[in-house]
């Protein structure tokens, strides 16, 4: 009979305990410690994207008429922990404030969530994750990007 170890495992925005099969279980490490917050999230989003490291800032590389995708990720692998701040929830609408502030037409920006081969997010989990305004503003401008398939 196999030995069994409990786990704590990702399971959509919290953890869950899982007893599972110690030879037949493989969990990845999760992500590393995090940084301290800091004081002002928002503050530093919009000093990174007027002052990025090695490339002009976003103000150079949009404009009146520019198509802007925005890929997020789907949060499946443990990239961060659940009590830091989620940059998709406070980074999206500064980020889409910013483009419509340098010219981007609102019809002309969509956001894909990278699912890869993942299951891809109802509407009802894209209003849990982003909360209820974004997916309702952007309507089908938001969608799930799905690897296996060559159309998109």
């Amino acid at each position: 009979m196999a030995r069994n170890q409990e786990y704590m495992v990702n399971c959509g925005t919290t953890r869950i305990s899982a007893r599972l099969p110690i030879d037949r279980t493989r969990i990845v490490a999760g992500p590393p410690p995090s940084a301290p917050p800091l004081p002002n999230a928002e503050a530093a989003l919009q000093q990174t994207l007027a002052n990025p490291v090695g490339m002009p800032p976003l103000e150079k590389l949009v404009g009146r008429g520019a198509k802007v995708t925005i890929a997020i990720q789907d949060g499946r692998n443990p990239n961060y922990h659940p009590e830091d701040q989620d940059l998709r929830i406070f980074g999206l609408p500064i980020l889409l404030d910013l483009l419509q502030k340098y010219g981007v037409s609102p019809e002309d920006i969509q956001i894909k969530v990278a699912n890869a081969l993942h299951r891809m997010w109802t509407r009802k989990e894209m209003t849990h994750i982003l909360g209820p305004k974004l997916p309702y503003t952007l309507g089908g401008r938001l969608s799930c990007m799905d690897a296996a398939d060559s159309n998109q």
